[in-house]
């Protein structure tokens, strides 16, 4: 079968690759889903406990192991496939070694300092109503929303090192790089190479990983920080940046939330409704600095490797 030979699947069209990446996908989604489901429904869990706010910390645990396994079956596990399709190496998703600390820390400023930026998004996508011939929809989507706030809510609800660790790999590591591998690694190179404009890609690809996640009112932040995410791989070329980003923006909030639990935080950034206007203003130029200082970095990076060269 031609897609078996790395070097026949790589003269495909980039559009038929991108067909493959999402029939892969789709396989691997449904298969995590409908296993873990299954592994869920014999431990004793249903789909009401996930959303219910009281949940003991052993059901809490096996939700948390169940989502780190759908996490890597519906994201890692179509990435790593279809990055073999391209080369029994993997190289095809630029995880490589030899990073630069500057970067390194540059690249987890930005994760940081873009939470006010992201607040605002989300006022903003908040504001967004629905015609009146739509409102059944815009239920719909308000419930989905309502129900996944519990959800993380429940998850975020730590008792003790154990439980935040576990947390971590939940909600943070395994995110940070299956989610990576899927839509920076594996769809924003393929349409980069696809439409020959990288800007377009970088956000079309921000966009369907904020879809994905079906949380459509929280969609504007998340194909935002999606697109950061995409900068920081274009840049570098190196995944490990955006996989680096992508930690300490979720594994921030997972600490702050223990913080408050811990009484060491008088605010739950969770319930924040209005960043003050001089946040966002500090927010924003923070990120243009930090995101300038990022590509000068592999600018200059690259000018150095192209001299050493000749």
């Amino acid at each position: 079968m031609s897609v078996g030979n790395p070097a026949v699947f790589n003269q495909k069209p980039m559009g038929l690759q991108l067909m493959w990446l999402l029939f892969i996908f789709l396989i691997c989604f449904g298969l995590s889903q409908s296993l873990v489901a299954g592994l869920l429904e014999v431990m004793g869990v249903s789909l009401s406990d996930m959303t219910s706010g009281d949940l003991s910390s052993g059901k809490l645990n096996i939700i948390r192991g169940a989502q780190i396994m759908m996490t890597f079956g519906a994201f890692a596990l179509p990435g790593l496939v279809f990055s073999y399709m391209k080369g029994r190496d993997f190289s095809f998703l630029d995880m490589k070694g030899g990073l630069i600390f500057l970067a390194v820390l540059v690249a987890g400023l930005i994760a940081l300092l873009s939470y006010p930026t992201l607040a605002f998004l989300k006022q903003i996508n908040d504001m967004l109503v629905m015609p009146e011939s739509l409102a059944w929809l815009e239920t719909m989507m308000r419930s989905a929303e309502d129900s996944a706030e519990q959800m993380t809510r429940s998850l975020l609800n730590m008792n003790g090192i154990g439980e935040l660790l576990l947390t971590m790999v939940t909600a943070a590591v395994m995110p940070a790089i299956c989610e990576e591998i899927l839509f920076r690694g594996g769809l924003q190179k393929l349409l980069v190479s696809w439409m020959k404009n990288p800007h377009v890609a970088i956000w079309l690809s921000g966009a369907i990983f904020s879809f994905i996640h079906f949380q459509f009112y929280g969609f504007l932040p998340r194909m935002f920080l999606g697109a950061l995410f995409g900068y920081l791989f274009y840049w570098s070329g190196n995944l490990w940046y955006p996989i680096i980003a992508h930690f300490v923006n979720n594994g921030s909030q997972v600490l702050l939330a223990y913080l408050y639990d811990l009484d060491m935080l008088e605010t739950d950034i969770e319930t924040v409704e209005q960043v003050p206007l001089p946040a966002v203003l500090f927010s924003a130029v923070a990120l243009i600095l930090l995101t300038a200082l990022f590509y000068r970095i592999f600018a200059n990076r690259n000018k150095e490797d192209l001299l050493a060269s000749q």
